[in-house]
């Protein structure tokens, strides 16, 4: 998943104490301001979190095309998305 979602590699698969795979700026021109992360939250479970700098704006269409962008990466994998939280 993280080369469908072109993230950085980080952490190994086969090291139960790593818990970040990954990352990338979503910004325009690799904006830092928006940050997608690829999280382990157990043994079988996944998360991607998108960090937004507090001074950022963001349109509701770019987090609705983030989300489908990650969706479509997860189930190109054979991962199911079971939840998905947004926050203020």
């Amino acid at each position: 998943m993280r080369d469908t979602l072109g993230l950085s590699r980080r952490g190994r698969l086969d090291d139960p104490e790593a818990i970040q795979f990954g990352s990338r700026e979503l910004g325009a021109g690799g904006n830092a301001s928006e940050l997608a992360k690829l999280w382990r939250d157990g043994e079988n479970q996944w998360s991607i979190s998108v960090e937004v700098m507090p001074d950022a704006l963001i349109d509701s269409t770019d987090v609705d095309q983030w989300q489908e962008m990650f969706e479509t990466a997860a189930r190109s994998v054979g991962l199911d998305v079971v939840e998905v939280h947004e926050f203020p």
